[in-house]
């Protein structure tokens, strides 16, 4: 049987009804699952490549937008370079009319939208046949477990599984690690782009950087299991909702309307309760991430502006850095909501 039915033993219990703990088996099973992309491998290929260029089209923007606003004080240069440095990093002294410039940005955008298109098309279409295939899989792998498991196991539960836990599957393999990549790819250009124009500013912007990290990675751990809590209570009033209804006659026959009632108003209750406090850690991390991104960018700018009166940068690369420090800053937020 296919390999994404391979949690349901044939004993008829569940090897993922329990917490998973991250471990070398553990990978090994979830990598599993990427074979499903292998039929669909050229699409997803290609959407990766999209990725790449998605996000290299994107990091020209800045730079576009800063050589517009030197274009606007002509004769400027990066001063303290020398001639073999001018050499290498010619770029930075390159300097385009804004007509010019402001051409170059519309085309970056063109360009961007299309690869951006084509990024979201081909993984979405490799994504949902791959889904396609799961869901066939496991509902093949159900309709062959013996009559045990399913005196075990409650109607709900088990549509959930082929309907709701699949998706959020498909949803990890495809766009969260699209997005991942498409970080990963924006981290790098990003922090090149900053050094390059500026390593003093680059080491000022970092600092904040690990304390970020330590609390992207403590805020994340309690806001997964807490998402991991809601989906099993929404779960669990799915399939009071399945039995209810399998059994109307029952519940008919014995008046059980306002008993059903309340036990579904009970466990929607549990989520929603869970869901608001979750809420409560995502919020606190999100506001911390503002007043941090946005703090640091204020301290920045200060920085850099000291920095336009001794002359050691322009106008214009103070603002591409600026934006290229947003970009890494915001790539940082989307790991710790990733994770």
């Amino acid at each position: 049987m296919a390999t994404a039915s391979r949690h349901l033993s044939n004993d008829g219990k569940e090897s993922g009804s329990g917490k998973v703990k991250i471990s070398k088996e553990s990978l090994r099973q979830a990598l599993i699952l990427f074979t499903y992309l292998k039929p669909y491998r050229d699409k997803f290929i290609l959407g990766l490549l999209f990725i790449a260029l998605s996000a290299f089209t994107t990091s020209l923007f800045p730079l576009f937008l800063g050589k517009m606003i030197d274009a606007a004080s002509p004769g400027t240069t990066i001063p303290g370079l020398s001639s073999a440095s001018q050499f290498s990093f010619g770029l930075k002294n390159i300097h385009w009319s804004l007509n010019t410039t402001l051409l170059l940005i519309f085309c970056q955008l063109t360009v961007q939208t299309i690869f951006s298109f084509l990024r979201v098309y081909l993984l979405t279409a490799a994504g949902e046949k791959s889904l396609a295939d799961m869901r066939r899989d496991v509902f093949s792998k159900l309709l062959t477990m013996p009559m045990s498991y399913f005196t075990e196991k409650r109607v709900g539960e088990l549509s959930n599984r082929i309907s709701s836990d699949l998706s959020q599957i498909q949803y990890a393999i495809s766009f969260t690690l699209a997005e991942f990549l498409r970080g990963i790819f924006m981290l790098v250009i990003g922090l090149s782009f900053i050094f390059w124009i500026s390593a003093k500013l680059a080491f000022v912007m970092l600092a904040v950087v690990p304390i970020i990290a330590i609390l992207a990675v403590v805020f994340g751990i309690r806001i997964r299991k807490m998402a991991r809590k809601t989906q099993d209570q929404l779960a669990d009033s799915g399939t009071i909702v399945q039995e209810t209804f399998h059994g109307i006659s029952i519940v008919k026959a014995f008046t059980g309307e306002f008993y059903e009632i309340g036990r579904y108003v009970k466990s929607i209750r549990a989520a929603v309760t869970t869901a608001i406090s979750n809420a409560r850690y995502r919020g606190a991390f999100i506001s911390f991430m503002i007043f941090g991104v946005f703090g640091t960018i204020a301290f920045v700018m200060w920085f850099g502006a000291g920095m336009i009166q001794s002359k050691e940068l322009t106008i214009g690369s103070l603002t591409m850095f600026v934006i290229f420090s947003m970009f890494v800053g915001g790539t940082f937020a989307g790991f710790a909501d990733m994770f």
